[in-house]
C-alpha cells in the first residue's frame, strides 16, 4: 500500500491543472466534428423541412389524413438528414472515403 504523502512533498510538486497546462503553451480548441457539423446545420435543417413539408402534402392530398401518423412519422424522416450528416461529418477526416450512389 502507498505511504500517505505529506504536506512537504505535496507543495514541492507542481500543480498541473488546466490553467498550468495552458500556461506551458497547450492549445485550446473545439472539437473539428462539432465545428464541421455547425458548418452544415442550415442545410441540414431545411433538407429536414423540406421532407416534412413534402411529406405533409402527400398526407393532406388523402382522402382521410391520418394525424396520429402524421405526428410519428413526420419526427422519424426530419430525424434521418440530422443522423446522415453526423455520420458522414464525422468520417470527414478518415483515410477511406465515403462513396454514396446519386
Amino acid at each position: 500500500m502507498d505511504k500517505p504523502i505529506d504536506k512537504k512533498t505535496r507543495t514541492k510538486r507542481q500543480s498541473h491543472d488546466l490553467a498550468y497546462v495552458l500556461g506551458e503553451g497547450a492549445s485550446v480548441g473545439r472539437n473539428r466534428v462539432l465545428q464541421d457539423a455547425w458548418s452544415v446545420a442550415p442545410l441540414v435543417l431545411l433538407n429536414a423541412t423540406l421532407v416534412v413539408v413534402i411529406y405533409l402534402m402527400v398526407i393532406a392530398r388523402g382522402a382521410r389524413p391520418d394525424w396520429f401518423s402524421f405526428g410519428i412519422v413526420a419526427p422519424a424522416l426530419a430525424m434521418l438528414p440530422v443522423i446522415v450528416s453526423f455520420v458522414l461529418v464525422s468520417l470527414r477526416d478518415h483515410e477511406q472515403p465515403v462513396t454514396m450512389a446519386a
